[in-house]
């Protein structure tokens, strides 16, 4: 009875922490919408489009294929349902999620650690987390993925404890629902059959009928999309560019943004204090090995093995996958989806660290207080400070494209009060998101950089009619300048305004 009413109080404690963390993104995003980047646009447009009966496409009206269809769809769905675009709905989508990351994420520690307080301070820490936080302000389709994968960690966990279809088919499900949301969801597929293999005794007749089932159903849903890919567009996961980071840039992206996650920036930013606590940590690491049993060391390995596997294939997916194709860099939004298994896995080996020496001087329960202590202080604290400004941003100014300043472009609000101006011409421009999602013009990206410029002279425009808009504040290094422009083209200026220029164009 007593373990039962714990176990009532800590579900009853994580959906008030949920509620609230719902509540929190709404508030934070209720003046100014979702944050929005060029990903975003995209979400957003081809929502419309499948709302409207227009297909899968894009604002740009081409197919989409660079990104999975889910989180649009979802945007699409609440759209034809409740009639609400899905630039007004995004944020609260967003809070939504970000409520059941957290509740879920809470269901997860419950999984894995056994101190009740222990289990509410990883809860707290998820939802003050810098990356968890950050994704949740912006319309990304990282939310959902991060739903969906710690659905995927929970039936695993059961699958691994008690087998039955039914942990196998929600696992399966869950990949499936992951891999449709974001492409690296197949590193859960990955994870699945190393797990299957690996996390439990069975014989292996059982093992390839679950290894079977599993396989077929996360990755049937994906394939179909696949095939839809490459019979439209030639290609299986749209157009990619080569990556111009090398594999030791994308190494250290990957250190500096785990360790801006879990050390102070006094550390960080000090290179002996950072290798000496590194040195550290592995000598504790070391000291566990070696003083545990290789049976026992074994042991924990299979008690969170699910938990690891996912966190080293998906980050050694990352780190190839964008050192071979284009990417962005990685940061706290490619790497959210390891924050909350990778802050359990500290958890346990921070627990495993104080334990043996504490518990010679200290009771079990002065154990857990010391312990919780040093986690705020440490993780907690100024994880809260960055996750404030990125939520005073969010309320007072906008994030992205959803920003005041943007909103207040003298540029953006011409377009706004004069469409008429660009509506004969085809229209390029340097941002075609920002004019599409601010104006709802539908342009062109101008001309890219070229190695020998004077190959486009003659040949850009290809059109009679064209208009180019410019904005002054985005500077991309692959678009080629205005002045780079003008030696292969005519840029008659209509108007000038503060931050920015719209020209007729035309071949010379």
């Amino acid at each position: 009875m007593k373990i039962s009413g714990i176990l009532m109080n800590y579900r009853i404690l994580i959906a008030i922490f949920s509620a609230t963390s719902f509540i929190l993104i709404l508030l934070f995003t209720n003046n100014n919408g979702a944050g929005l980047s060029p990903d975003s646009v995209g979400y957003i447009s081809t929502a419309r489009n499948i709302a409207s009966g227009l297909g899968v496409v894009t604002w740009g009206g081409d197919p989409l294929t660079v990104q999975p269809p889910l989180y649009p769809a979802l945007l699409a769905a609440i759209d034809y349902v409740f009639g609400m675009d899905p630039l007004e709905s995004a944020h609260i989508v967003n809070a939504m999620l970000f409520g059941s990351i957290v509740y879920l994420g809470g269901i997860l520690l419950d999984q894995y650690l056994k101190s009740f307080l222990i289990r509410i301070a990883g809860v707290l820490a998820i939802m003050f987390s810098i990356p968890v936080v950050h994704v949740s302000l912006m319309a990304w389709s990282e939310p959902p993925f991060i739903c969906f994968t710690l659905l995927y960690l929970i039936f695993l966990k059961t699958y691994q404890n008690e087998v039955n279809i039914s942990s196998i088919l929600l696992m399966s499900l869950s990949a499936a629902l992951a891999s449709l949301t974001r492409y690296i969801g197949v590193t859960l597929v990955l994870t699945g059959i190393i797990g299957i293999l690996l996390l439990r005794q069975d014989n292996l007749r059982v093992k390839f009928q679950h290894l079977f089932l599993f396989t077929f159903i996360s990755t049937l849903p994906l394939g179909i999309w696949l095939i839809r890919n490459y019979m439209i567009s030639g290609t299986l996961f749209g157009p990619r560019s080569l990556s111009t980071y090398s594999l030791i840039q994308n190494l250290n992206f990957v250190f500096l943004t785990i360790t801006s996650w879990y050390m102070p920036r006094i550390i960080r930013e000090n290179p002996s204090i950072l290798m000496t606590l590194v040195f550290a940590i592995g000598l504790v690491i070391g000291y566990y090995g070696f003083k545990e049993r290789l049976s026992k060391v074994w042991f924990h390995f299979l008690e969170f093995g699910s938990l690891v596997l996912f966190v080293v294939v998906y980050m050694s997916f990352l780190v190839i996958s964008s050192t071979l194709v284009s990417y962005d860099r990685i940061d706290d939004r490619l790497m959210s989806p390891v924050f909350i298994p990778m802050t359990l896995l500290f958890l346990f080996l921070g627990l495993k660290a104080i334990m043996p020496l504490a518990q010679r001087y200290l009771s079990q329960k002065t154990i857990n207080i010391l312990f919780i202590c040093i986690f705020v202080v440490w993780f907690l604290y100024p994880s809260v400070v960055v996750t404030r400004s990125f939520l005073l941003k969010s309320m007072e100014e906008g994030l992205g494209y959803a920003s005041q300043s943007w909103r207040n472009s003298p540029t953006v609000r011409y377009l706004q009060q004069n469409p008429e101006v660009v509506s004969d011409c085809i229209v390029y421009t340097n941002d075609p998101y920002a004019l599409y999602i601010l104006t709802e013009i539908t342009g062109r990206m101008s001309p890219g950089k070229q190695s020998d410029i004077s190959i486009l002279k003659g040949s850009w425009p290809g059109e009679d009619s064209v208009c180019l808009i410019w904005f002054d504040r985005i500077q991309r290094w692959y678009l080629s300048t205005i002045g780079e422009l003008q030696t292969v083209a005519d840029l008659n200026e209509i108007v000038r305004l503060e931050d920015g220029s719209i020209y007729s164009v035309a071949r010379k």
